[in-house]
């Protein structure tokens, strides 16, 4: 990277709330917004890098977790071990600073 690249580490907590909820299959559409939690939180930890190309533009790209802080919903006749959620992400974006 060059000397004016920046290494990013972040972390903090989420809370999430479902507005809305949709399947479509061609012409069919279901709403299934009942058998969902409306409410959710999550602990976020980030790390990546940002590399500044012009005067006020930065492209960044980082990897994040989320690790869920509820149990997760078990459908009938589920192990009972199931237990909170972890999920990855990679994430790339171009940031214009005012």
């Amino acid at each position: 990277m060059g000397k004016n690249a920046k290494f990013v580490v972040g972390g903090g907590a989420s809370v999430d709330y479902l507005f809305r909820q949709r399947t479509d299959y061609g012409e069919l559409t279901t709403n299934e917004l009942g058998e969902f939690r409306r409410f959710d939180s999550d602990l976020v930890g980030t790390m990546g890098a940002a590399i500044p190309f012009g005067e006020k533009w930065t492209f960044s790209i980082e990897m994040r977790a989320l690790w869920g802080l509820i149990g997760v919903d078990k459908p009938k006749g589920l192990a009972p071990e199931l237990g909170k959620n972890l999920s990855w992400g990679l994430m790339a974006g171009v940031n214009y600073y005012l």
